[in-house]
């Protein structure tokens, strides 16, 4: 007998935005653009010492950067805390929630918690702007922040109901 199962397909619409910077969780309401940036591990060649051939080992690690890009936005206090913890360096902890529900990360005392019903991604960055804000005609005006991810993307799969 075949076994069926249904499938979730991820949209980047609804997706969400988390910033724990401290004791504060904040959903970043109303960003554009994300992307993780990427990770590369350098080949180290691995010589046979009995004489057969040689093979590619896994070497230093590298860990790319990201952005995360906004409509500036005066009245969005969303806005004004990613960018007080850019202008303050600190290290935070950036979480992507999937489009796979609307069940919204929080934060305790000390305890992140995930909703299992989405999939997500959490790792820890330090966050700068990335140039001047962007004009265009007939635009609204865009800020892009960049980061340097400190650790990697953990991703934590959703529970099928």
């Amino acid at each position: 007998m075949a076994q069926t199962s249904s499938t979730t397909k991820i949209n980047s619409f609804k997706s969400e935005l988390f910033m724990l910077n401290g004791d504060t969780l904040t959903q970043i309401v109303g960003f554009k653009e994300f992307t993780f940036g990427e990770t590369s591990m350098a080949d180290v060649a691995v010589a046979d010492l009995d004489g057969g051939t040689g093979f590619n080992d896994n070497g230093q690690k590298t860990i790319g950067g990201g952005t995360i890009v906004t409509e500036i936005d005066p009245r969005n206090e969303t806005h004004a805390a990613l960018k007080a913890a850019t202008d303050a360096e600190a290290l935070v902890t950036l979480v992507v929630g999937s489009s796979e529900s609307g069940d919204a990360a929080t934060y305790d005392t000390s305890t992140l918690t995930l909703p299992t019903t989405r999939t997500w991604w959490k790792f820890d960055v330090r966050l700068k702007i990335a140039g001047e804000p962007v004009v265009s005609s007939g635009s609204k005006v865009m800020r892009t922040y960049s980061f340097n991810r400190v650790t990697d993307v953990i991703e934590t799969l959703s529970v099928p109901a």
